[in-house]
């Protein structure tokens, strides 16, 4: 082999260790969303005290019982979006309906202003009240 190939050889197998050390390297980004069961949430919110829970029931859905300290902003009222758009988007959050329809609804509109941790409660107030977990009126 002379000098010059002996030399590309060795830039090709640099460049193409290079390429697969930092393919590697790369790791997909985590979903921001999690869809878990009632009983799962009550483990989190256990667990993390941070976690925010938003129930975006109707305010007379939420007034005849909710999680204990949760927040509820009105997923068919107008004005959703811009009330999730003055939440901060890097803490996380549970998101519940009743039954899962409504907040799975929502995940898109979440995704969209940026939120990256929501644990979709994907069974709802239903799931939770008929786990037999605990809630405030």
């Amino acid at each position: 082999m002379t000098n010059s190939t002996q030399f590309s050889a060795l830039i090709c197998a640099t460049l193409g260790a290079f390429f697969i050390v930092s393919c590697a390297a790369e790791k997909p980004a985590p979903d921001p969303i999690q869809n878990l069961k009632a009983t799962e949430v009550s483990e989190a919110l256990k667990k993390d005290d941070t976690i925010v829970v938003l129930d975006i029931r109707t305010p007379a859905e939420y007034a005849e019982g909710h999680l204990a300290g949760a927040k509820n902003i009105d997923f068919k009222a107008e004005d959703f979006e811009a009330k999730i758009g003055e939440l901060d988007s890097g803490k996380a959050y549970v998101v519940h309906c009743k039954s899962g329809g409504r907040s799975s609804l929502s995940m898109q509109k979440f995704s969209a202003k940026g939120f990256t941790h929501i644990l979709h409660m994907d069974d709802g107030y239903l799931g939770w009240t008929e786990a037999k977990l605990p809630v405030e009126k």
